[in-house]
């Protein structure tokens, strides 16, 4: 019999057949026991000791990853190995990438897809760049929103006129922040312009009209898709 029918079988029986039950499976019985003590001390381990320790390991070495970053030395900031003051004395730093890879599951480690994402758009290195903002995976609505939004840069980067635009335009409609929302509508109208698609870039810019009727400046962006289309 396998341990969850077992298990069910317990559940089905009556106190007083509990006891005699145990008392004749006993071995099997304190098996089970002593297999549902360690998963629950694993997962009290994990969440409260382990975890709490990756947090604060990662967030350390994300601090120093990102005062390269902030430098804008991508590279380093990406590759790491690059020896920082800290107030044990120096540190050599651990790139992005690995903080990602090493500390899975940390708020740290998210952070580091994104900023290794803006580091490798920077670098050129644009499909690379996609998979860490692919990777992103954290809380923070706004750069939930720029993942998404510097995902269409890269492959705008690419010259992929036509799909960094819908990219863009799925970027706008995941945010209801004006900011941003306005910003990724008038980068995929752009998009449109350049893939010469004009009746999607009108398309658009009309919506940016409806939305948004106070922007005067989108009026000259209509114009000249109008012009574009004569």
């Amino acid at each position: 019999m396998s341990e969850s029918s077992l298990l069910q079988k317990i559940k089905n029986l009556s106190y007083k057949n509990l006891v005699a039950y145990y008392y004749q499976n006993k071995k099997k019985a304190t098996n089970i026991a002593i297999a549902i003590v360690v998963g629950i001390g694993a997962i009290v381990g994990y969440f409260f000791y382990y975890l709490p320790n990756q947090e604060k390991e990662a967030g350390s070495e994300l601090f120093y990853a990102h005062l390269l970053f902030e430098r804008d030395s991508f590279k380093m900031a990406f590759n790491g190995g690059v020896s920082v003051p800290s107030p044990e004395g120096m540190h050599v730093s651990m790139g992005l990438k690995e903080i990602a890879d090493v500390y899975i599951g940390t708020k740290a480690a998210k952070l580091a897809n994104y900023y290794a994402g803006i580091c490798l758009l920077n670098m050129a290195q644009y499909d690379e760049a996609i998979q860490c903002f692919e990777n992103y995976n954290g809380s923070d609505a706004v750069l939930s929103v720029l993942s998404k939004g510097l995902i269409g840069d890269a492959i705008m980067e690419q010259n992929k006129y036509e799909e960094a635009a819908k990219k863009y335009t799925e970027t706008a409609n995941a945010t209801n922040n004006e900011v941003l929302n306005l910003t990724y509508l008038k980068k995929a109208g752009l998009a449109y312009e350049y893939a010469a698609n004009y009746k999607e870039a009108m398309a658009v810019y009309e919506t940016i009209k409806t939305k948004y009727p106070n922007k005067t400046e989108n009026d000259k962006y209509l114009a000249r898709v109008k012009a574009k289309m004569l």
